[in-house]
């Protein structure tokens, strides 16, 4: 056999190869995307009260399809006062700050988020020794 016809022949299997692999990239994208369709459809019919949260995540698991977590977002503005013992206002407000945070992080999951802005922390002055 010539070096040519075998080589012809090996770049058209190669072709043909790489054709199918194309189109079995499609046909693997297109079945994502179903998969992302049917759980986003049972999700908005859960969500519009056709079964419950335990029926659609045991369906879900039975088709190794991921959960449905709801979150919700929920405001929430909370006002304190701490009186703290600090040597300055920069001490009084990092362990006030302190206090926040930990209470900001406290969630029962690293998903749980709570926003503090930084401009609601604000020092006054000494409380007087005759008003404590």
């Amino acid at each position: 056999m010539p070096v040519k016809t075998l080589l012809t022949g090996v770049a058209e299997g190669w072709a043909r190869d790489l054709a199918d692999l194309e189109r079995a990239g499609v046909q693997v994208a297109h079945l994502e995307e179903k998969l992302f369709d049917i759980r986003q459809y049972a999700i908005d019919k859960h969500l519009a009260g056709h079964y419950c949260l335990a029926g659609l995540n045991e369906a879900l698991e039975h088709f190794d399809l991921e959960t449905f977590e709801p979150r919700y977002q929920v405001p929430v503005s909370v006002s304190a006062v701490f009186e703290i013992s600090a040597a300055d206002e920069t001490e009084a407000y990092h362990r006030v700050r302190y206090l926040v945070d930990s209470i900001a992080y406290s969630g029962s999951s690293t998903a749980d988020r709570l926003t503090v802005r930084d401009e609601a922390t604000q020092v006054d002055q000494p409380v007087r020794a005759a008003d404590s």
